[in-house]
């Protein structure tokens, strides 16, 4: 006669092995749809490399210029970008850096002359600019101050020379 503790045991035991059999699936299932992807250029050079999920993008992925130097590096959720993405000139210096969310530009957004020196700076609400934009010369100074509503330049607008000194201020 069977007791009560020895038929909670074999209960248990059935649901571990359940449970695995059940683990093991998904993760079998998730490697066969889950898999690395590079993307070359018609000349043969790699262009991307990134990981594919159900033929989405998804998580981190590397793009190339045709001479081998990184172009972006971009992040991606069920094939929307998300997170932050950093772009670089063909030389290799830093282009800019931008804040996504499930395929839409938020938050604060930098991008850079060739130089490498910072060329505006600002932030986005959905994709549109938002807020006070500041633009630079490659000398470091102000080259002007928009503030933007809606991705519309809204109320003072400010003009610099290359000096510093205001030239400029309207609506």
């Amino acid at each position: 006669m069977k007791t009560a503790r020895s038929t909670i045991v074999l209960q248990a035991w059935v649901y571990v092995t359940k449970l695995l059999f059940f683990v093991t699936f998904l993760l079998a299932n998730t490697e066969i749809y889950s898999q690395e992807v590079k993307e070359y250029y018609a000349t043969g050079e790699l262009k991307a490399v990134g990981i594919k999920k159900d033929e989405l993008k998804s998580g981190l992925w590397t793009y190339y210029y045709p001479n081998g130097q990184q172009s972006a590096i971009e992040n991606f959720s069920d094939g929307f970008l998300n997170g932050e993405v950093i772009y670089y000139y063909p030389t290799g210096v830093l282009q800019g850096k931008e804040n996504w969310r499930t395929g839409t530009l938020v938050d604060s957004a930098w991008y850079y002359h060739p130089s490498g020196k910072l060329h505006r700076k600002g932030k986005y609400d959905h994709s549109e600019y938002s807020g006070k934009w500041i633009y630079f010369f490659e000398n470091g100074k102000i080259e002007r101050v928009v503030n933007y509503e809606f991705g519309m330049p809204e109320g003072v607008t400010q003009v610099y020379n290359e000096t510093g000194i205001l030239i400029q201020e309207g609506y």
